[in-house]
């Protein structure tokens, strides 16, 4: 008897994507969903067009209904909208637009994202305009400002914001990709 193969049941939905949120942010890991690809089939999602950024991949399950991961890059991509593109490997596709807004992640340079005083720490940024003014306020430990509480502030102290810094310092190393203009010209 001879034995019959069965063809795996193919989408016809047309396909769709979606995100727990459509506002991104560099360095997010954002949860995605999609339906109407087929059964089993490996979804890559790309940014703008099916050259760009791939965000991540979407897994299907027996239905053609997909989730994943994805990450939001924090190199080449500019705030705005943009519009990711979910490609299944038979070439059903889904467009979701986004807009992407510009953030800031901090990394201690030994230990990830934790240490004590004294621990240089490593901001990155991305989806910046080019030549935007970027400014980092950091957090005032509680435990130093309810300290201070009984001492006498300074004007100076007093029109400050509450979100503004009185406590510790920042530096901050930028490395551009790019040589100044006239600058690391042959001699």
């Amino acid at each position: 008897m001879p034995v019959l193969q069965q063809e795996p049941v193919k989408s016809t939905s047309s396909p769709s994507l979606s995100l727990t949120s459509t506002v991104l942010q560099p360095f997010e890991l954002v949860s995605a969903t999609a339906q109407g690809f087929n059964p089993s089939d490996t979804v890559g999602v790309y940014l703008d067009s099916a050259n760009g950024y791939e965000l991540g991949a979407l897994f299907c399950d027996g239905t053609g209904t997909c989730a994943g991961s994805l990450f939001v890059p924090y190199q080449g991509v500019s705030q705005g909208n943009h519009t990711l593109l979910a490609i299944g490997s038979n070439n059903l596709q889904a467009q979701l637009a986004v807009r992407f807004i510009a953030g800031i992640k901090v990394r201690d340079a030994a230990y990830g994202t934790q240490g004590g005083p004294g621990t240089p720490l490593q901001l990155i940024g991305g989806a910046f305009q080019a030549n935007e003014t970027v400014q980092v306020y950091w957090p005032v430990p509680a435990l130093a400002e309810s300290s201070r509480a009984h001492q006498p502030r300074t004007a100076r102290e007093r029109s400050r914001s509450p979100s503004m810094p009185r406590l510790g310092s920042l530096q901050v190393t930028i490395t551009s990709t790019l040589s100044a203009p006239g600058r690391n010209r042959p001699h």
